[in-house]
């Protein structure tokens, strides 16, 4: 430990008189740097990081209903840079693609019976006991991918992303520091199945093309709602909802 000696002198200093004077008196005293850096203010851990910028993974869907007849078409998993408080978001990143199709014209469910049983057997036949519901289907997921692009968007994006996450990296599913999102559960199965319906009644705005999309609910063994601003327009159904957010 390093110590600083401090000389003070008191007295008088030059007399002329050659009277006695007082002796100058020495004061020695030893001060602790150590101490004295000690005093200054303590160094604080920086706040958590808050760029007020968030990723969203939505859930989106499209199938045509073919008169109430037939379920095709998709659903996906998307990953966005999400903006909480403006709710701006970028293009799709990371698409994650099921075929959804109805049970009875999915290859993957040949043979096999539907869960929710069939109009030929009205003892159990389940779709027929969604409330209020235009049209209901067993709808069947399989042939996942992974890509850019929603399988409905007609501008692919050939380029690659410009979005980043604030820093140098690319914001899409392959960048080593995002989330491992199908290790945390986030990312449905490569199958599965879901019974699905359209209830334009339940909103109360008296238009046929909006309404809910109701899910049947395999626990409770009921239809519920699943997302409240389902539309159908040319024969087509569509849907989207925030699966899961995260923010930084």
């Amino acid at each position: 430990m390093e110590w600083r000696h401090t000389l003070v002198l008191l007295g008088a200093l030059g007399a002329c008189d050659g009277k006695d004077d007082p002796p100058p008196i020495t004061i020695d005293t030893d001060v602790d740097e150590t101490a004295l850096e000690e005093t200054g203010e303590e160094e604080t851990e920086p706040p958590p990081r808050d760029t007020g910028i968030g990723l969203v993974v939505t859930v989106e869907g499209q199938a045509d209903i073919l008169g109430g007849a037939a379920f095709l078409g998709h659903e996906v998993q998307t990953l966005r840079i999400w903006n909480p408080n403006t709710d701006a978001r970028t293009k799709a990143r990371c698409v994650w693609t099921w075929d959804a199709t109805s049970w009875a014209n999915a290859p993957e469910q040949d043979g096999r019976a539907d869960p929710l049983g069939s109009a030929a057997d009205p003892a159990t036949d389940r779709h027929a006991e969604c409330p209020n519901c235009a049209f209901a289907f067993t709808v069947s997921f399989a042939r996942r991918t992974q890509g850019d692009d929603l399988p409905w968007d007609t501008d692919a994006d050939t380029d690659p992303p410009l979005d980043t996450d604030g820093e140098t990296r690319p914001l899409d599913c392959y960048s080593a520091n995002l989330i491992d999102l199908e290790g945390a559960g986030i990312i449905f199965p490569e199958e599965r199945w879901e019974g699905y319906g359209y209830d334009p009644i339940s909103d109360n705005d008296d238009n046929p093309n909006t309404g809910w999309l109701m899910l049947w609910d395999r626990m409770n063994r009921i239809w519920v709602p699943f997302v409240y601003e389902a539309t159908v327009t040319e024969g087509q159904l569509a849907w989207s909802f925030d699966l899961w957010t995260y923010t930084y």
